[in-house]
């Protein structure tokens, strides 16, 4: 990885913007997860958690949406979602 940080946390900005104002919640989560990671690695921890908070609630709403036990399961299994529960 180019761990260009500073860059990932202001395109995760516009990004972010953007997938609020659309309500498009399978997207808004994954953006927290990477704007948590970048600001982890620039030793911002306070924003870190406070973004891993936030991808995880809209996490945890979407897989409450998923009747099915074995496809909630499959969803709650995502490698890239093991970072908002770290």
């Amino acid at each position: 990885a180019l761990e260009r940080w500073p860059e990932v946390v202001e395109h995760a900005n516009d990004a972010i913007e953007f997938a609020d104002g659309c309500s498009f919640a399978r997207l808004q989560w994954r953006l927290y997860a990477h704007r948590a990671k970048a600001y982890a690695a620039l030793d911002r921890a306070a924003e870190a958690a406070a973004d891993r908070a936030s991808g995880r609630a809209i996490f945890e709403r979407i897989a409450g949406t998923i009747a099915d036990p074995s496809l909630k399961g499959c969803y709650q299994r995502q490698a890239q979602a093991s970072g908002l529960f770290e």
